[in-house]
């Protein structure tokens, strides 16, 4: 593993992303560092959560302070989040598309049980870390600074996976830091319902 960075209390400063998908699809990385120089310690595609956080467990020198995932962890009564229509227009403001961002009830049955259940396991092993939902796709559409790392050449390659699961770790670090201009839509979702009860946040830049 690379040389990690500490915090201001010299402990090792680790995030966890994980990309849930199908056979072969699952994406998982864990990175070091701050978000401004964040670091790929290692990265993979697997075909489940539980060997995700498996393989992400045997990469780590320590617990990881916060874990982002590519899916939906908080849903809505109502129908469409608030959250996704918020995205959604951010999105479209920087000229992205719409259809980027879509709506819970439209997704496939691997990102939505398989986030859920990857933040289960989360929570299992590492009580303490923090969760945050992450949004790869959108989060490039939006973020020069996300967008810049998104093209870093060992991100590359497994049909994104590794790359959208990287983008989850460096939305934790955006977390843990409380980044400028970063906020959690999930605090300010009405009557959010939390899958297996496990409470999450959801940060993203918001200009």
């Amino acid at each position: 593993m690379r040389d990690a960075q500490l915090d201001s209390r010299g402990d090792v400063v680790l995030v966890v992303g994980f990309d849930p998908g199908g056979a072969a699809a699952f994406g998982w990385a864990v990175i070091s560092g701050s978000f401004d120089e964040p670091q790929l310690v290692a990265g993979g595609v697997c075909s489940g959560a539980r060997t995700a956080v498996e393989s992400a467990a045997k990469h780590l020198c320590a617990d990881p302070l916060a874990v982002g995932i590519d899916a939906p962890l908080f849903w809505s009564p109502s129908g469409d989040r608030q959250a996704d229509s918020m995205v959604r227009k951010l999105v479209c403001k920087s000229g992205g598309r719409g259809g980027t961002v879509s709506h819970v009830n439209s997704l496939q049955g691997a990102c939505l049980v398989e986030g859920a259940i990857a933040a289960h396991l989360v929570r299992s092993r590492w009580p303490v870390a923090q969760i945050t939902e992450a949004h790869p796709k959108a989060l490039m559409a939006v973020c020069a600074e996300v967008k810049v790392f998104a093209k870093l050449p060992h991100l590359q390659g497994e049909g994104h996976h590794l790359r959208d699961a990287a983008l989850g770790a460096l939305s934790a670090l955006a977390m843990l830091e409380r980044r400028a201009n970063w906020h959690d839509l999930a605090a300010a979702e009405p009557a959010a319902l939390h899958p297996l009860g496990v409470q999450v946040a959801y940060w993203f830049p918001q200009t």
